[in-house]
Formats: structure tokens, C-alpha cells, sequence
């Protein structure tokens, strides 16, 4: 970026008097610029989220729902729309058994990052976002997407959420998906040398459209 700066002088030669320079300065990127939400998600209906910053395109938002092992079956975080200052979250419903009419709500704990690479005072730190990710993994597949890092970590911890772009009820049975990572084997997790990540099905077999794939990478 450049400037324009002019020094005054306070002598009485009007020769001397200004003397303009353009200097160029260097701008400090823009900071990994955390958001934190807890709120409450439910399964019919979607709940808005509006953020302190606006991410743009880079906007990297991971949900987890906290629900009742007692309650209405297994919660998934939902996301879509993000972009800009907001998104939207709701709650799918990946069991056999669930019905339409049997909704239900939990609280939701959602992170926002914009998608960067970070090492700042020796915090490692990348968010990544994939838009488009056609990739999709069920019970029978577990091979996922590899992906390398962007700097190296000894002890990776990887998050991660599925974004749709537009959907319709968040606990819509048959279209939910959920991100899931894992190291040189199905069995493994991120290692320092090999990740691979994905959407995951579990039990169902149905084809997912499109969508995009977002993940924090972090040193533990």
C-alpha cells in the first residue's frame, strides 16, 4: 500500500519549505479473526447467526451440538449460508426409526474462522474451506479425500463441519452428511505425515449433491 506523506518545513526559504515522498507500507494481513455462538438448533426450522466480523467467501464455521443421550436419538449440526457476517444452523437426524413430526432442539456451540494459514507466537493454526466437494463415504467406504498440510504439525487435531449452500428443513430425514477425518488408515487419526477427510454417510447409501467441506487444523 502507499502513501503520500508530506514534512513542512519551518524555515522562512520558500524553496525549501515541503518536501512530499511516497512511501510504501506494508499492511498486516488480516488476523484469524475468531467468532464464537452457542444458541439453540432445531430440526425444524433453522436459527440464524450473526457474527462480529464479515468473512466474505472465507467464512470456515464448525458446529456441535450438545443434546440428551436420553432424548429423541442421535443430533447432527447442520450448516448453510455461510457466507458474509452470517450463517444458519439447524439439526439433522441420522437414525432409522425417526419421523416426520418427531422434532427437537439442543444446544449448539459453533467456532468461525476465516480460512487462512496462521503460525502466530508459535500457534499453529489453517482453516480450509472446499467448495464443490463432490466426495461422499458410507458403513461400506472409508476411503475419504488425502489433503496436505499447509504447515507442519506434530499432533494434528482436525474439525470439521459440511456446508450446504441452501437446503431445506435442517432435519429433513436422507440429507444429512457429517464431516469426518482420519490419518493413514480408516482406523487411525490425522497423523503429522497423512489426513484424509470427507462427508460420511453412515448407513445410508444415497448420493449427496455437491457441497462445501470445511476444517481447522490445529497443533494439540
Amino acid at each position: 500500500h502507499t502513501l503520500s506523506a508530506t514534512l513542512q518545513l519551518g524555515d522562512d526559504d520558500p524553496d525549501n519549505d515541503q518536501l512530499v515522498a511516497e512511501v510504501d507500507v506494508l499492511l498486516e494481513p488480516p488476523g484469524v479473526s475468531l467468532s464464537r455462538w452457542t444458541g439453540t438448533a432445531r430440526t425444524d426450522a433453522w436459527t440464524q447467526v450473526d457474527l462480529p466480523h464479515d468473512y466474505g467467501a472465507d467464512m470456515v464455521p464448525i458446529c456441535t451440538p450438545l443434546y440428551d443421550v436420553d432424548g429423541l436419538g442421535p443430533l447432527v449440526a447442520r450448516v448453510r449460508n455461510a457466507q458474509g457476517a452470517s450463517f444458519e444452523v439447524g439439526l439433522g437426524r441420522p437414525w432409522f426409526g425417526a419421523f416426520p413430526g418427531e422434532e427437537t432442539s439442543a444446544e449448539v456451540h459453533c467456532m468461525v474462522v476465516r480460512q487462512g494459514v496462521y503460525d502466530q507466537a508459535g500457534f499453529k493454526l489453517e482453516a480450509v474451506r472446499l467448495d464443490g466437494f463432490s466426495g461422499k463415504d458410507d458403513a461400506f467406504s472409508w476411503i475419504g479425500t488425502a489433503r496436505s498440510y499447509a504447515q507442519s504439525y506434530t499432533r494434528p487435531v482436525v474439525l470439521g463441519q459440511v456446508v450446504s449452500a441452501g437446503a431445506g428443513l435442517p432435519g429433513e430425514l436422507g440429507a444429512w452428511s457429517i464431516f469426518w477425518a482420519r490419518g493413514p488408515t480408516a482406523l487411525d487419526p490425522p497423523s503429522a505425515t497423512a489426513l484424509f477427510v470427507g462427508r460420511h454417510t453412515a448407513e445410508d447409501p444415497n448420493p449427496r449433491p455437491p457441497e462445501t467441506l470445511v476444517y481447522v487444523v490445529i497443533e494439540a
